[in-house]
């Protein structure tokens, strides 16, 4: 496992086949309560239950990467997806974003510089339905 002192940066099983460490060396394992949480939170859910929590995860990427993370994390416990799901998932997140800042600029520019404009994608359903 690897840690700031604080979140999770890292965790690798052994004999895993990619090790991506950033010093390239597999990282000590001291004691840190980080380590304890996620050791808890391993053995909860390789035992067939659904973690009541998360340990603190630092998800320090690039904002793709850290976009398909989010992603991964609203996978409900004992179900699965495919990379295609989550590629289509990631498309509509970033549709909805583009045509957000395209509509609205388009609609007479009542986003520019409107503070409180919708953060939703409801307005874009009702725009782009016939």
């Amino acid at each position: 496992m690897g840690s700031n002192g604080n979140q999770l940066t890292g965790l690798w099983f052994e004999g895993q086949k990619y090790f991506d460490h950033p010093s390239g060396d597999r990282p000590q394992h001291l004691s840190l309560p980080i380590f304890d949480e996620t050791r808890t939170w391993l053995d909860v859910y390789f035992q067939g239950k659904c973690p009541t929590f998360t340990p603190p995860i630092l998800l320090n990427d690039t904002p793709f990467r850290r976009t398909v993370w989010q992603l991964l994390l609203t996978i409900p416990y004992g179900e699965t997806t495919t990379y295609k799901d989550i590629a289509r998932q990631w498309a509509r997140q970033l549709e909805a974003s583009q045509a957000m800042q395209e509509g609205w600029t388009e609609s007479g520019g009542c986003y520019n510089g409107n503070k409180k404009a919708p953060t939703d994608s409801s307005y874009l359903k009702s725009k782009n339905e016939p």
